[in-house]
This record gives C-alpha cells, structure tokens and sequence, in this order.
C-alpha cells in the first residue's frame, strides 16, 4: 500500500475507530469464551456467529493499523488548499458554486459537503492552490475549470 495522506482530522478519526474495534475485540472475545463453555462447538450457533464476527474485527483491525503506518498526515498551509480543506469553487461559465472538502480516499465529508479526493483529477489541480487562481481538470466528463473564491481550513 502506499502512503496515504490525510488530514489531522481523518488521522485522529482512525485512531478513534481502531479504539472502539479494539474494545468491541474484547468483547468479542468474552462472547467466544461464553459459547465454548457450552462445549459442543459443532451445533454452537453463538460460537459460530462470534468466530465470524471476530474475523471480520481482525480484517478491519488490520487495515486501519496498514493505514496508520502509512499515513502522512498534513497540514494545508494557511490559505491554501490541502487535505481536510473546505473549499467554495465557483464556474466560470455558468457562475454556479460548489461547496467541497478535499479528503483522503478513505473518509466522506463532513457538513454534506461534496467530497473530493486528493487523487481525483479535481482533488489534484485544487492541492496547493488559493483563491482567486483558476484550476483546470482533466475528468470523465471532459475539461472542468473553477474559480477558487474560499479555502477554510476544518
């Protein structure tokens, strides 16, 4: 896996969710406990439902843990756009504006805000910039050109 850049934001947040799957672990291992004290596992419908829940636990562990050590956690400069960055664009043709926040691959917007990815074609030609420059994107949809008028960080 390659690094992973994320915002001090999403990197706290994953640190919350490894806890939390860290203590539901324990349980999950007192429930497995409580089953095989019922001896035959063959027919331990509870036992059976644990052990998967527990390999589910492992695998998502796991993950969050590769994504810990890969992180690089960023701050945007002052003003300029990076990762955790809310930023208001605005169309030049059709002077429509978007609200969005430049994340990680691996997290969604807060506030309903449209997320965008740092690896997106978007995402990329935002990094670093600051308002009033114009940004150009090579998307699915053909070349889309904004306007920046805002960056906030979070």
């Amino acid at each position: 896996m390659s690094e992973l850049t994320l915002s001090p934001q999403e990197y706290e947040r994953l640190k919350a969710r490894l806890e939390e799957l860290e203590r539901a672990r324990r349980d999950v291992a007192r429930e497995i406990a409580e089953a095989a004290a019922q001896k035959d596992l063959s027919e331990n419908a509870a036992y059976h439902a644990a052990k998967e829940k527990q390999a589910f636990l492992e695998g998502e562990i796991a993950q969050i843990l590769q994504k810990i050590r890969t992180a690089k956690v960023v701050r945007p400069e002052e003003g300029k756009v990076g990762v955790g960055s809310h930023v208001r664009l605005q169309h030049p043709a059709t002077q429509q504006t978007l609200d969005v926040v430049v994340v990680s691959d691996i997290h969604h917007a807060p506030d309903g805000r449209l997320p965008v990815s740092a690896n997106s074609p978007l995402g990329k030609a935002l990094m670093g910039r600051a308002p009033g420059e114009t940004v150009r994107a090579e998307t699915p949809q053909g070349p889309q050109e904004y306007v920046i008028l805002e960056v906030r960080s979070p």
